[in-house]
C-alpha cells in the first residue's frame, strides 16, 4: 500500500468530483465535435440563394409591372406605400 496518501484510495482522491469532472470533460468535447462536423457542413455546402428572385419589394413590383401583372394605376398606389 505504498504510494498512497491518507484519503486517496482507488479514486484518485477526486472521489464524485473527478466523476462529475470527467464526465462533463467528455461532453464537452462531444459538444465540440458535434460543432465542428456542423461547421464544416456549412462551410462545404453553403445555402442556396437564387440569382433570379428579387431581393426586396421594390424589385418584385417592377417585376410584376413589367411582366403585365399589374396596371400603371396599381403600380404606383403600391410603390407610394412601399415607399
Amino acid at each position: 500500500m505504498m504510494g498512497y496518501g491518507a484519503g486517496y484510495g482507488a479514486s484518485g482522491g477526486f472521489g464524485w468530483f473527478g466523476f462529475g469532472l470527467g464526465m462533463i470533460t467528455h461532453l464537452a468535447f462531444i459538444a465540440i465535435i458535434f460543432l465542428a462536423v456542423i461547421w464544416m457542413f456549412k462551410a462545404v455546402f453553403p445555402p442556396h440563394k437564387s440569382t433570379n428572385m428579387p431581393s426586396n419589394a421594390l424589385e418584385t413590383l417592377k417585376s410584376r409591372y413589367a411582366k403585365g401583372e399589374l396596371t400603371s394605376e396599381e403600380y404606383q398606389t403600391i410603390k407610394k406605400e412601399i415607399e
